[in-house]
């Protein structure tokens, strides 16, 4: 009897258990897909370059009829929620509270096949101005679970001298070039406000190729120096 009580109330354990585990899993496809509806979806090739202070450049979005897109009108996007963390691990929300201690938005819906969808977002531990550390991230997520597969940094700047392009192109292969820029005034003395850049110097590429399984694999065996 006792044998008997005792398998019941293991059974019972597993069945609440499993429960529990489908119901989280049935609650983050549903959350990935909410979240999913936050970008807007673009057409490639899609870039973003720090000549254009980060905007979006020959995008158009293809549900508008407006030929500029809103990064180019100087919108990022909505802010992202902390409340989507388990996707985006670098959204830093404090230990207290649902406070989020560092800026993210949703930039674009790239692409998508039967396997995967590959969303950029911006990551800003500072303000969305033209000095502040910002970093343009493409990920990979798994179209059924959303569970993230590769992740990419497509674009940024993490001083005010340097900064990166990225450039995803129609054959999927994606694109980012570093580069440093020089200001008219040594920014030590003068500072960076109403000091212009005279020059912005290529100082390095590497190229990427995104496979059908959402991974992205550098095509060159180094970073292609152009010093």
């Amino acid at each position: 009897m006792k044998r008997n009580v005792f398998f019941i109330a293991f059974g019972l354990v597993i069945m609440i258990v499993g429960g529990a585990a489908i119901s989280k899993n049935l609650n983050k496809k549903q959350d990935f897909q909410k979240f999913k509806e936050g970008f807007d979806k673009y057409n490639l090739p899609f870039s973003i370059s720090d000549k254009d202070t980060f905007k979006v450049s020959n995008n158009t979005l293809l549900h508008s009829d407006t030929t500029k897109t809103r990064l180019e009108l100087g919108y990022w996007g909505s802010e992202i929620y902390g409340s989507y963390k388990e996707f985006i691990p670098e959204l830093k929300v404090s230990s207290f509270s649902r406070e989020v201690t560092s800026n993210c938005a949703y930039v674009a819906n790239l692409y998508q096949n039967t396997n995967f969808t590959a969303l950029c977002y911006l990551v800003s531990n500072g303000f969305y101005d033209s000095l502040g550390e910002k970093h343009f991230i493409i990920a990979t997520y798994n179209n059924v679970s959303g569970n993230r597969i590769d992740k990419l940094e497509f674009a940024g700047q993490t001083t005010p001298e340097k900064y990166t392009d990225g450039l995803f192109a129609k054959d999927n292969t994606v694109t980012v070039s570093s580069y440093t820029k020089k200001f008219k005034n040594d920014p030590k003395t003068t500072g960076y406000d109403n000091n212009s850049v005279v020059a912005r110097e290529l100082t390095g590429s590497t190229s990427y190729k995104l496979d059908e399984n959402g991974h992205f694999g550098k095509i060159d065996a180094t970073t292609v120096s152009v010093k």
